[in-house]
């Protein structure tokens, strides 16, 4: 978390009702679409997936740069696009195609204090991403290859609201006192609508398979995720939402990950018990730290070179 170096100015006061009905959407790569679409399908079709990172040279250059690096520590370097999917595999490459999209949006921000704004978000962004992914995984919850992309939407609205009232979006987090941002009555007290309801829209608006609507718009709700199947998905997004924000707003000393109301349901649902999802949050923390120190750091693009 950072202390601003000015007075922020005052928040507008209560938007028109119908300003939210004209909110912009910020504009995602087709190859974003694409890719969730091949998670949701379950197909692990690597053939495809290969010709969707060939339509996007960020992309592709962020998948080379990854099987090029030390972590795998390969003796020539690839330059195929194919084999590199091939080795770092279906879901790597997808959750690769996901992070460079949102981390492209960082063209939204117009000040130092919004860009640090967009900084934070995305560190919880993906730092939900990666405890989503690792809990719906280690557990073997229904929905599993989507964890990954629901945990690193579950910000969006977030990210609609800086794209549209950059100003009064930056005014509102800094006088908020939230380490993990503005709460959603405030919110929707100012703007019309809070970011989780925001966030269904927006992933409704780029036509974004069921699940991940679902989950996105009632991650801080996870009771009214419809659909007996999402169930404990919802709960797996909403603790790792919970586990993401202490490792992102803790300033010099790891923070004891403090299960959230639903842990005790989520334990129900994964069939597992509180303290063995306190204990893999735990166990994956130092991946997330890593994670979102790179992202905290000057020069984003190099996101995806973390190990």
């Amino acid at each position: 978390m950072y202390t601003p170096r000015f007075t922020p100015p005052t928040p507008a006061t209560r938007l028109a009702p119908e300003a939210v009905e004209r909110m912009r959407y910020p504009p995602l790569p087709r190859t974003v679409i694409e890719v969730a679409r091949l998670v949701s399908s379950g197909s692990g079709d690597t053939s495809k997936l290969s010709a969707v990172v060939h339509m996007d040279p960020v992309v592709a250059t962020a998948v080379l740069r990854r099987v090029n690096s030390a972590h795998f520590g390969l003796r020539e370097q690839v330059a195929d696009i194919s084999v590199a999917v091939f080795l770092l595999g279906f879901n790597e490459v997808c959750n690769i195609v996901m992070t460079e999209a949102l981390l492209k949006l960082r063209a939204i921000a117009r000040t130092d204090e919004q860009m640090r704004i967009f900084e934070q978000i995305i560190c919880m962004s993906v730092g939900a991403a990666s405890f989503c992914d690792y809990l719906a995984r280690s557990l073997q919850l229904p929905l599993a290859t989507s964890a990954y992309t629901a945990g690193l939407l579950h910000t969006t609205g977030r990210l609609v609201l800086l794209y549209n009232r950059p100003y009064d979006y930056e005014a509102l987090w800094l006088t908020s006192g939230n380490p993990g941002g503005p709460e959603r009555q405030s919110e929707a007290l100012i703007f019309g609508a809070d970011h989780e309801e925001l966030g269904l829209k927006a992933t409704t608006f780029w036509n974004f398979p069921e699940e991940l609507v679902a989950l996105v718009g009632h991650y801080t709700q996870p009771e009214y995720a419809s659909g007996a199947r999402y169930h404990a998905m919802a709960l797996a997004l909403h603790t790792s939402v919970a586990a993401a924000v202490s490792v992102c707003t803790a300033e010099g000393s790891i923070l004891a990950f403090a299960p959230p109301d639903s842990a005790e349901r989520f334990a129900s649902a994964a069939r597992a018990t509180a303290a063995e999802i306190a204990s893999l949050i735990d166990d994956h923390t130092p991946h997330v730290r890593r994670l979102v120190g790179e992202i905290a750091r000057p020069g984003l693009d190099d996101a995806n070179d973390q190990e």
